[in-house]
Parts: C-alpha cells; structure tokens; sequence
C-alpha cells in the first residue's frame, strides 16, 4: 500500500475526538437542569438574550409589556422607555431553533408562550449544533499547522479540561460556547482571505464580525485578528497597511456587511430612544480603564482564570513557541488576549457575576488552543542524547494532562452540587471542599464561614478589592 492510501485510511483521531465531545454534550444534555433547578434555562443573562424572541414573533411587542416567566432586566432611557439590557445577538443565534420549537409545541399541544419544553430543548440542542461547528472549523484550520495527534489531544483538553465544558452542557445558552463557534469560523475566513482575496470570504468574515458585536460589543476587537495577520515586524505592519488600503472595497464590503448585521439593535434603540448607539447597561456599570485586576482575573480564589482552568498554563507556555508554529498568525493572537484581558480586567464586575471560573475567557480558548497545540507538539517532538529522558517526560504530560482534566470535571461537578460557591470563594474555602463529593465532619461550617460575599454596590463605584 502507497504512502498516500495509507494517509487516505488512516485513523482521524481528531475526527474522533469531536465525535467524543458531542456524545458526550449529548449524554450531559440534563445537566443544566439539575444545576437550575428551573423548567427551562431563560433565566437570568439567558433570559434577555432570548427575550427578543417571544417579544417579535409571539406578542408583536418590543416594550415587553406582556406576560413573562421571569423579570426581564429593562433599563430605563432618559426618555421613559425600557430598553433590553442585553443585545439582540444571541436570540438571533437562537431564532432556528426557536421556530423548531415553536412548531412542534404547535404540533404536540404544548403552550405556545416561548418558554415550555420544546423551546427549552430546541435552543439547548442548539447549543450542541453550534459547539459541534465551531470545534470543525478550529479542527481544520489546527491541523493547517499540526498532526492529527496534538489536534486530537488539543480539542479534547479543550472541551473536557476547562471550563468550556460547563459552557456547553449546562450554562451553554450564555454567550460563551457561541463566541467560540463564531470565532472559529472567522478565523478560518481570515485565512482563506488573504490567501484568495475572494469576495465570498469577504462577506462572511463582515457577517461574522457584525454578529460577534451584536452577541457583545467588546468583541469587535477581534476584527484585529484581520489588521494584524501575518504581521511581525514593523516593515510587514507596513505592508499590510499599503495590502489593506490597496484592497479597499474589501473593507468596504466588511464593514456594510457588518452594519447590515448590527442594523436591527441600530433601528431597536433608535426607536425607542431616539438615538442609534446607546449605552444599555446605564451609569452604574462601567470600565475602570486605570485599574484593571489582572492578577485576580488570573489567580483570585474568587475566579482565578489559572485556579479554576489551571490545564491553561500549557497555552501560556505555548506562547514562547508561537513564532515558530504559527508565525502569521501569532503576533495577532497575542495582542487580542493582551487587549481582550485589559477590557476584561478594567470592567467593574471582573469576577463576573455567579459563574463557574472565568468565562469571560472563554471564547479566547479558540485562539489560545493554537498556543496549547504549540507547547504540546514541542514537548512530543522533544528529543534527548537517551530517549529515555524524552519518553518520560512525554507520559508525564500526558499524565498531568488527564488529572488536570479530571480536575476540571470534579470542579464542574463540584459547582453543580454548590461546592464551589457561584462568587464568594475563599483559598480556605477551596481547600476545604478540593476534589470532594460533599461535605465531610465540620467542612460545611468551615466552607460556609470562610466564604467572603462582596458588595455589588461598592464594586460599582470601584471598590472591587474585596
């Protein structure tokens, strides 16, 4: 048998490793309701996200002044309307599976209120859908750079050792798991651009930037990831900006591209508030630009990136070998997560809210997995005098790399059953329940006492040293 053949038949192991994270999404499907403890996940951040729907297609009425399960989070503009807190991205997200579930609650006899059962499973099938294309499309564009093996291993450390696994299978509604599909796919067309310069990849990757925005605005700093690739040197800076004037109607179709996508939440607060751009969190929620929290985004008890999804530190070793694996795209990746973890650093709220880990990360992981496949292939392809030295040292990251997931998933149990607090947790708090099934002796009145509730109130006006 040729070389070729053998290529042609040989096992995909990333191919199975996708087939593995989507069993198990599937198998885990319930999970989000033992965590709720609720009918359906249109609950809090969910709840506005998906508030566009039934507002439109079921009640023809975008003061949200009808009947609703739960409050919806309306602010109120200077001129007496209640705007939607949160944007229209996600239920445009949604919207297909929405109508889904609209239809076969017509057909089975259910309430036709958005918020029955058929909904609920539909959009959380969804978010099955979405993680499913997001982890193809960063598949094909890794094994651009890396064996099948270190793709493999990468998308499975990805998904069941961080907390893009919680993302999916319980809270998968938020926006999370759906920035990373989306980022996923923009990626690939940014390739494919400037290898062809074809119109088609322009118009997606426009599509694709508007609705990132839409989901949440902050993100339109990933349109860096355009400016900046294959830029690494000031000369190649300049190059790219003669390329990007030179290839103007490009840009041009990006950016109607992008306003066509981002027009309904234009037209939404132009209505109701006489102004196209408004700010709809309002006076008491802000950026702090002049004191980030970088270390406690990163280490904190509370929410420490590095505490809660420690199997990460791989990527961050993985930078050092960014030059060398991915040489166009590593200088764009890098100062999006340097931006994207100031912006995430400075916002009021840097713990986030009641949420397992640092999710406002998690998109990130999209690009960070480049830098993880990066470390990974360095220590597989690592060669001693003896190799000896070589071999143990690869079982020994495979090993870490199993209990760093295995950590992963007892801290996802743990924050199902509330043995890590949603946003009070503590360095005693965290021992006291580590890699524990429940509570043991006098651990619950240690656990509970040792908790440290911040005051929301205070954080607003920048006292976030809690």
């Amino acid at each position: 048998m040729t070389d070729l053949a053998k290529n042609k038949y040989a096992v995909k192991f990333s191919i199975i490793a996708i087939l593995v994270i989507t069993s198990h999404s599937l198998v885990f499907k319930d999970f989000w309701k033992s965590w709720k403890h609720t009918e359906t996940q249109f609950i809090w951040d969910v709840n506005n996200y998906y508030s566009y729907l039934p507002a439109v297609i079921l009640h023809q009425d975008l003061t949200f002044n009808y009947p609703h399960p739960n409050p919806y989070w309306l602010l109120k503009a200077p001129n007496g309307a209640g705007v939607q807190k949160g944007t229209c991205g996600m239920a445009v997200m949604y919207l297909p599976f929405f109508l889904i579930g609209h239809k076969i609650a017509i057909n089975t006899g259910v309430p036709t209120d958005g918020y029955s059962g058929p909904y609920s499973d539909m959009v959380h099938y969804g978010t099955f859908f979405y993680s499913l294309i997001g982890f193809l499309f960063l598949r094909k564009t890794l094994l651009r750079y890396f064996n099948d093996n270190v793709v493999a291993i990468t998308l499975l450390c990805l998904f069941f050792g961080t907390n893009l696994f919680y993302y999916t299978v319980a809270e998968g509604e938020m926006t999370h798991s759906y920035l990373f599909c989306l980022f996923s796919a923009l990626l690939w067309y940014i390739i494919r651009w400037h290898e062809t310069y074809k119109i088609r990849f322009t118009i997606y990757i426009g599509l694709l930037l508007g609705l990132v925005t839409l989901i949440r605005p902050t993100e339109i700093i990933v349109s860096l990831l355009f400016v900046l690739y294959d830029v690494n040197s000031l000369q190649s800076f300049k190059d790219k900006v003669r390329l990007l004037l030179k290839k103007w109607p490009h840009l041009l179709v990006i950016a109607v591209c992008g306003l066509l996508v981002l027009s309904p939440q234009l037209i939404y607060w132009k209505w109701l508030t006489g102004d196209f751009l408004f700010f709809s969190y309002g006076t008491e929620e802000r950026f702090f630009w002049g004191d980030p929290k970088f270390i406690d985004v990163l280490f904190s008890w509370r929410k420490g990136w590095l505490i809660y999804t420690p199997i990460m530190i791989f990527s961050l070793i993985g930078l050092f070998f960014g030059k060398r694996y991915i040489p166009k795209l590593n200088i764009s990746f890098k100062v999006y997560f340097l931006i994207n973890l100031y912006i995430i650093s400075s916002w009021w709220c840097w713990w986030y809210g009641g949420s397992f880990g640092m999710r406002a990360l998690i998109q990130s992981y999209c690009f960070l997995a480049f830098f993880f496949a990066a470390c990974l292939d360095r220590i597989f392809s690592f060669e001693w005098k003896f190799s000896l030295p070589a071999l143990g040292l690869k079982y020994l990251t495979v090993i870490c790399l199993c209990l760093l997931i295995s950590v992963n998933l007892i801290q996802t149990w743990q924050y199902n059953k509330r043995l890590i607090h949603f946003d009070a947790m503590t360095k005693t708090a965290y021992w006291v329940t580590f890699c524990k099934f429940e509570h043991v002796g006098n651990d619950p009145e240690r656990f509970w006492g040792s908790l440290r509730a911040i005051d929301y109130a205070k954080a607003q006006k920048g006292d976030r040293d809690q």
